[in-house]
C-alpha cells in the first residue's frame, strides 16, 4: 500500500505525530512526499496571523514582505485559502521597530492604514475561507485603531469576511467600533470577546435586512469601566441579547471605578462564570461580591497576590464569602499567582488558612461536588 492509499485523518495523524515526536517543522514535513503535503498545508494555514513583524524594521511606506508573500502564495494556488479556520488582524505597537531614515519620526497611522491595499488584497483572497474564529486587536501602547481610519475598500473587506457563515467566534479589542458592527455578523455568531473598546456613535455599516439579532451563549468582557454602564453599551448600544449568555468569563482591570458585577452575573441562564480579580480586596470589596450567582453550576475564581501570607490570602474571603449559601454551585476552582521568594515559600500558615476557608465554603453549599485549587508561584529575581 501507498501512503497516499491510507486516508486523510490518518495521513492527518502520521504528520500529526511526526511534528509532535520528532520536533520536525511543518515546512519540512510538507516537503517528504506528496502524501503529506496536504495534511501539513492544512496545519499551517490553519491560523493567519496578520501583524508586522516586530523583529525586523518597519517601513511605512514599504509592505512587510511576508505579508506580500501570502498574498503571492494565495493567488498561485487559492486552494490554500480552504484551510484557513483562523484569522487575527493585530496592530502592534512598532514604535522601537522604525529603522533607517523613519526612526526620528512617530508612527502617526497604524499599519492597516499604511498598508491597507495589500491587507485588502490579502482578505478577499480568504473570501471563501471557512473561518471559524476572527480577531481584529489593537495591543495597548500601539496607535489607537478607529474602524473609520480604514480605507473604505478594507472596511468592505473585512464585512465580506464578517458575513461568512462558519464564523462563530469573534475578538475585538482596543478599538473604536460601529456600535451596529455585530449586525455584520450571521446569526452563528455565538462566542464574542470584547476587549478595552468604545462604540463610535457612527453607524455607518450596511445592517442586513432584516437586521440579525445576536444571542451568544459564550461572552468574554474586559470591564475597565462602571461595569453598569459596560453591561448598557454592550446590550442597547450593539443590539445584542445577553439572555441566552451561558458561559461569561470577566477580566477585571487593575483600577476599578466604583460600581458592581450583578447585572453580568445575574444573567439569566447563566452557568459557567470566570472571573479574573487582579487583586482581591483592593478598594471597595462590593466590585466583586457573586451574591446574585445563584445559578451557576460552575465558578472558576483568578486572582494576583503580592505574597505568600495570611494578610494576602485573607483578601479572598470577602469574595467567596458572597456566595449565597442556596446556590446550585457543582465546581469550584480557585487559581493564584502569587509572587514570592525562597524565604516565604515553606510558610504553611497561609495555605492552613486557605484550606480553612474552602473547607467552610464546602460546609456552607452543600452543593459543591469539587473543589479544584490551582497555584502558580513566579519567583522573585534574585532568588
Amino acid at each position: 500500500m501507498l501512503l497516499t492509499d491510507l486516508p486523510p485523518d490518518t495521513l492527518d495523524e502520521i504528520v500529526g505525530a511526526l511534528k509532535a515526536i520528532r520536533g520536525s517543522s511543518l515546512f519540512s514535513i510538507s516537503l517528504v512526499c506528496r502524501a503529506f503535503r496536504s495534511p501539513s498545508q492544512r496545519r499551517i494555514f490553519h491560523l493567519i496571523l496578520l501583524e508586522p513583524s516586530s523583529s525586523l524594521p518597519y517601513n511605512p511606506i514599504l509592505p512587510p514582505a511576508h505579508h506580500v508573500r501570502l498574498r503571492d502564495i494565495l493567488k498561485v494556488n487559492p486552494i490554500l485559502a480552504t484551510y484557513v479556520k483562523d484569522l487575527r488582524c493585530v496592530q502592534q505597537d512598532l514604535s522601537s521597530a522604525v529603522t533607517g531614515r523613519f526612526a526620528d519620526n512617530e508612527i502617526k497611522k497604524p499599519w492597516m492604514v499604511d498598508h491597507g491595499h495589500l491587507l485588502t488584497e490579502i482578505l478577499q483572497l480568504l473570501d471563501s475561507a471557512p473561518i471559524r474564529t476572527f480577531a481584529l486587536e489593537n495591543v495597548p501602547g500601539a496607535v489607537p485603531l478607529n474602524w473609520f481610519s480604514l480605507h473604505s475598500a478594507l472596511q468592505s473587506a473585512f464585512l465580506r469576511i464578517f458575513r461568512n457563515s462558519n464564523i462563530t467566534s469573534v475578538y475585538f479589542t482596543g478599538l473604536s467600533l460601529p456600535q451596529n458592527i455585530f449586525s455584520a455578523f450571521t446569526a452563528n455568531l455565538k462566542h464574542i470577546t470584547l476587549g478595552i473598546f468604545t462604540w463610535s456613535p457612527d453607524d455607518l455599516l450596511s445592517a442586513p435586512h432584516p437586521p440579525v439579532f445576536h444571542r451568544p451563549s459564550s461572552l468574554q468582557v474586559i470591564v475597565s469601566r462602571n461595569p453598569d454602564r459596560l453591561f448598557d453599551s454592550i446590550g442597547a448600544q450593539t443590539g445584542l441579547d445577553l439572555t441566552d449568555v451561558r458561559k461569561l468569563q470577566l477580566d477585571i482591570c487593575y483600577v476599578l471605578p466604583t460600581g458592581n458585577l450583578t447585572r453580568f452575573i445575574s444573567l439569566p441562564k447563566l452557568k459557567d462564570l470566570l472571573i479574573t480579580i487582579p487583586r482581591p480586596g483592593r478598594g471597595d470589596n462590593t466590585n466583586f461580591n457573586l451574591s446574585q450567582a445563584v445559578c451557576l453550576r460552575s465558578l472558576t475564581v483568578s486572582s494576583n497576590l503580592f505574597s505568600i501570607s495570611t494578610e494576602e490570602f485573607s483578601l479572598i474571603d470577602p469574595t467567596l464569602a458572597s456566595l449565597p449559601s442556596h446556590a446550585s454551585l457543582k465546581t469550584f476552582t480557585l487559581k493564584l499567582i502569587i509572587c514570592c521568594d525562597s524565604a516565604r515559600a515553606t510558610d504553611v500558615e497561609p495555605f492552613q488558612l486557605l484550606s480553612k476557608t474552602l473547607s467552610c465554603l464546602h460546609r456552607r453549599i452543600r452543593s459543591i461536588r469539587r473543589i479544584i485549587f490551582k497555584l502558580n508561584l513566579r519567583w522573585l529575581p534574585g532568588t
